[in-house]
């Protein structure tokens, strides 16, 4: 059942489980409690289709780094109705306490994680851990690939892209969903405050922008409304907070194209720049620093993408291109590359003084780059440097090396994550191993807000994954 929320009743209004947002997380959680025949309530703030008078509720202020604000959708399907595919897994060293970065380690184990990523790419149609080694071993063994890794230094690592038929969880989903008695779907439900007794939550306070209110009753709530949106609706409702830890820990992954490569022989990239283009995906090959090397050097995991720049297109090579798959004639190759940011409290979200419809404090994400943030690019360009040099493939020109005051990278890739981190201390953390508010017995957090940690990769595999496994949890309690 899917309805705009004003047209339910009281009795429609209570379920087993109360899921707030229908993006990535939330659509999956709802997929895997129907099939253990728990009752759902999956409330959406926006509709079928983007409105601007609901997206205006997102709007933010970002005073230091600026924020995307076109990654942040209230529609049925959420961020997914935007999203490119970007599948990519958090990596072993990822998920370990690294001593030298504060408040590192996940309280999952790499184990674990395959096995929830595996499940969350069958679900999606997603590429299999399996998949996923095959195509970055294959990757690494064509010739430059093997040239440039030949020290050690750096290694090989793949982005895979979902086809665009897969990505968008509103549309692939919704007939599911629909059909299901188990789940009811209501759209234009804005909550704007859980309300709570003592360690419970006993209701969410719902408002419509045509002046309606409501409230919604469950055993137990999710609450997947993104990374900031997260700690936005918790800090309004003065819940999870008592530590003062709701919002700190932003982070995201700051990219930009900012070095270029000249070389006598483009040919010799041709693997490495063209997106290998199949029936399941895209596949983006990229390079990082080893692990054993970050370790050594105590560096985050930054990577970059070597794209290429092309020459003149005349009629003749855009028809060999299109009917033929020539790839067009290469003059240059750039670097784009994405960082991976160390935890810090002083990075956070909080409420501004701008308000929404409702009255609410809309967010404010106060973010920045610290010098180690920075380090680890600076040295991934180093090196990436320095070997094409000694494998003679080429000259890199890098803004981040030659140029790096002011810093040149200052653009997000929105992906806002850490706001409500995972722990078991409650004094550096939101939620438990478990993803529950501490504290609140039947409140837990999905998505990217409870990642204590970024890497390099896209978070919505690791979003699916986390899902998954919090649907289990719920299952048992």
């Amino acid at each position: 059942m899917i309805k705009d929320i004003v047209e339910t009743t009281d009795s429609q209004r209570e379920a087993d489980v109360c899921i707030v947002g229908a993006g990535a997380a939330g659509i999956l959680l709802a997929l895997e409690l129907m099939e253990a025949s728990r009752s759902v309530i999956l409330l959406e703030g926006g509709g079928l289709t983007q409105d601007l008078h609901a997206q205006a509720l997102y709007d933010l202020e970002s005073p230091l780094l600026p924020v995307g604000k076109d990654s942040r959708v209230r529609v049925f399907g959420g961020t997914t109705s935007v999203w490119t595919g970007g599948w990519k897994l958090l990596e072993r060293d990822d998920l370990t306490v690294r001593d030298w970065m504060p408040l590192s380690g996940w309280p999952v184990s790499y184990a674990e994680m395959e096995l929830l990523y595996d499940r969350a790419a069958r679900r999606v149609c997603g590429p299999s851990t399996v998949d996923i080694a095959a195509v970055t071993h294959a990757q690494a063994a064509v010739d430059f690939s093997k040239r440039i890794t030949e020290s050690g230094a750096l290694e090989t690592t793949v982005l895979w892209e979902l086809p665009e038929r897969a990505r968008d969880f509103g549309k692939v989903f919704r007939a599911a969903l629909e059909a299901s008695p188990a789940v009811r779907i209501f759209l234009n439900a804005n909550v704007t405050r859980i309300e709570r007794d003592v360690s419970r939550v006993r209701s969410l306070h719902i408002k419509t922008l045509e002046g309606r209110d409501f409230n919604v009753k469950a055993s137990k709530y999710v609450i997947a409304c993104g990374g900031i949106e997260n700690a936005r609706l918790l800090l309004a409702s003065g819940i999870g907070n008592e530590h003062d830890q709701v919002g700190r820990y932003y982070m995201d992954h700051p990219k930009g194209t900012v070095g270029a490569i000249a070389a006598d022989d483009y040919s010799l990239y041709s693997h490495v720049i063209t997106q290998q283009r199949r029936e399941a995906g895209t596949l983006i090959t990229g390079f990082q620093l080893s692990p054993a090397f970050r370790s050594a050097r105590k560096l985050p995991n930054c990577y970059v993408q070597m794209r290429p720049i092309y020459g003149k297109q005349s009629l003749p090579s855009r028809a060999m291109h299109k009917f033929f798959g020539v790839p067009y004639p290469v003059r240059g190759v750039r670097l784009r590359t994405f960082m991976e940011q160390v935890p810090s409290p002083r990075s956070r979200v909080v409420l501004g003084d701008a308000r929404d419809a409702f009255g609410n404090p809309l967010a404010r994400v106060e973010w920045s780059l610290s010098e180690l943030d920075k380090e680890g690019a600076r040295a991934l360009h180093l090196v990436v440097q320095g070997e094409l040099a000694r494998a003679g493939l080429g000259t890199l020109t890098s803004e981040i090396v030659d140029h790096p005051e002011p810093w040149p990278i200052t653009k997000d890739a929105s992906h806002h994550m850490g706001t409500t981190r995972m722990g078991a201390d409650p004094h550096t953390s939101v939620v438990d191993p478990d993803c529950r508010v501490h504290g609140v017995n039947n409140l837990f957090i999905a998505g990217s807000s409870v990642f204590p940690t970024g890497g390099n990769a896209n978070p919505t595999a690791t979003i699916l994954a986390l899902a998954v496994r919090l649907a289990d949890h719920i299952k048992t309690i």
